[in-house]
């Protein structure tokens, strides 16, 4: 039965120590998997910020775009005020030149012997 023993002591030396290291496997699986739950919840929070940003990005961007619309219309209402100005001047000037300043030759009294 001695003898027994012995043979068998190795055989649980070398069981506990599997089982030192499995505990230290295990011991590191589990905080490795702490770790990455983390990891997870960071991921989670940034991603929130993240789509928390889209959505400020599109309100603004949209406020932006009509703010832009709204100034190329005014500019180009603008510019046809200035075009629609310019040539009523033209127009005016030629007026004047043609009929004279109060359009007396334009309404038919030029010609006429009366």
């Amino acid at each position: 039965i001695n003898h027994d023993k012995m043979a068998q002591e190795p055989k649980i030396r070398e069981l506990e120590s599997q089982l030192s290291d499995l505990k230290q496997v295990l011991g590191r699986n589990m905080n490795l998997l702490l770790e990455r739950g983390e990891n997870l919840d960071r991921m989670m929070e940034r991603s929130e910020a993240l789509e928390a940003d889209a959505q400020v990005f599109r309100k603004k961007s949209k406020v932006m775009l009509k703010t832009m619309r709204l100034k190329y219309y005014k500019t180009v209402l603008i510019y046809a005020g200035l075009v629609g100005l310019v040539v009523a001047v033209i127009v005016c000037t030629v007026l004047t030149r043609v009929c004279g300043i109060d359009l007396y030759y334009c309404r038919g009294h030029g010609d006429h012997d009366n």
